[in-house]
């Protein structure tokens, strides 16, 4: 409640929460409201350091359960979701790391605009 964070975002930390409050960097944060500021921050923290590393992408491949080919637009609709997960889980960005999501942002537009879902500017 004090972090207002997603339920999917709690059980990715959940390893970290304990009654004492937050465990992280080997320090613990008491889950406390005069504390939400910090507890935001190493929140968010401990988001990004969950996020797994994502497997590329393949064209086309078979799903055995359904005895077809998968369809390659439904991991891009699944990572473009964790993607907007990740970033509602974040409390802030410092300079380096807006910068890079702006370019990560802009190159998405760009390829967006190339399968005809976002216009081209």
């Amino acid at each position: 409640q004090l972090t207002r964070i997603a339920p999917r975002e709690y059980r990715a930390i959940a390893p970290h929460v304990h009654p004492d409050g937050i465990h992280v960097d080997g320090r613990v944060i008491a889950l406390l409201e005069g504390n939400a500021e910090q507890l935001a921050a190493a929140v968010a923290d401990l988001c990004s350091q969950v996020e797994p590393a994502e497997a590329p992408l393949r064209a086309v491949t078979p799903d055995p359960a359904a005895g077809r080919a998968a369809d390659p637009g439904d991991e891009i609709l699944r990572r473009c979701d964790r993607a907007t997960e990740a970033l509602e889980c974040a409390q802030s960005l410092d300079s380096p790391h807006r910068a890079q999501l702006a370019r990560s942002l802009r190159r998405l537009l760009i390829a967006a605009s190339r399968v005809a879902v976002y216009p081209a500017r």
